[in-house]
């Protein structure tokens, strides 16, 4: 019982202690209580730190822009590409090479990968410094041709909207890229973004055209409002990929996130209550406070 008495009034006088501590010690105190916060086994080298997701994703990343990731795109004034027609691709020099968009199955995997790595600190550090190294020149080569490719089809499925959608089709034009040419630095962060990029955009343009019986120009608020599942997810594709453009901005130069619009997309296409869209709303809100991190482990 006196054990008991002296635990219970021990635990009130190293409060009391702690606080009345100058700022100088307790500072010291949460330094030393975050030095050991970490892996002790990671932190000494005694445990190899599990980087197989971010190893992953570099190995993903290291065949974008190469034989079998990309297709080739033609000067044409009325082409087809990624799911588009007529777009006017005139400003291409010959048949060029782009980045194709990724399958459902390789875009779920890579994202999935994406999300592991940002998880953790360790893999998130590897991830980071693996991106930093620079596009090789057949990379570099469709990274550029692509950026021109892109832009051409944001300006046609701006243009196709304009007369019915006004507002998304200019928020859609957001999306829009600067040119890059052969004096650019683009390295394997600029490469990821951009296959991201091409998949958001081609995957708008199936579910454009999958909710408007493939009739794009003709898109109206009705056809967003009975389709919300289908067409929130282009919000959901549009803010993980800004998330990831914000974490790899020291690795990589393209500015995703200072480019899109989320608020218009958002608004031009959530046409519902349901929960679903105000989950994403509530995403989206988080993000535009900047607080990323919690966004991040929200999503994870």
């Amino acid at each position: 019982m006196k054990k008991m008495f002296v635990l219970v009034l021990l635990v009130p006088m190293l409060t009391i202690a702690f606080i009345s501590c100058d700022a100088d010690m307790r500072s010291n105190l949460a330094g030393l209580m975050g030095g050991l916060g970490g892996n002790v086994y990671i932190d000494n080298g005694l445990v190899e730190p599990d980087t197989a997701a971010a190893e992953a994703a570099v190995a993903v990343i290291a065949t974008l822009g190469t034989a079998g990731s990309t297709t080739t795109a033609s000067d044409s004034a009325s082409a087809t590409i990624f799911g588009l027609t007529e777009v006017d691709l005139s400003a291409l020099s010959g048949d060029t090479t782009v980045l194709a968009p990724q399958s459902e199955e390789e875009q779920e995997e890579l994202k999935a990968d994406i999300a592991t790595t940002f998880a953790s600190p360790t893999q998130t550090e590897t991830l980071l410094e693996e991106l930093k190294a620079p596009a090789t020149d057949e990379q570099k080569a469709a990274v550029i041709g692509t950026t021109t490719v892109f832009n051409a089809v944001v300006d046609e499925l701006a243009n196709t909207l304009a007369s019915t959608n006004p507002s998304l089709a200019s928020a859609i034009q957001e999306l829009a890229l600067p040119e890059l040419d052969a004096d650019d630095e683009i390295s394997q962060g600029d490469l990821l973004i951009l296959q991201m990029m091409t998949n958001l955009i081609s995957n708008t343009v199936a579910t454009l055209n999958t909710v408007s019986s493939n009739n794009i120009g003709g898109l109206t608020d009705a056809h967003l409002e009975e389709n919300q599942d289908e067409v929130l997810s282009i919000v959901d594709d549009a803010i993980f990929t800004a998330q990831i453009a914000e974490k790899l901005s020291g690795s990589a130069t393209i500015d995703f996130s200072g480019q899109i619009d989320l608020v218009a997309l958002l608004e031009n296409l959530n046409k519902s209550t349901s929960r679903e869209a105000i989950v994403l709303t509530d995403a989206l809100e988080d993000f535009l406070a900047e607080d990323f991190d919690e966004w991040f482990a929200d999503l994870v």
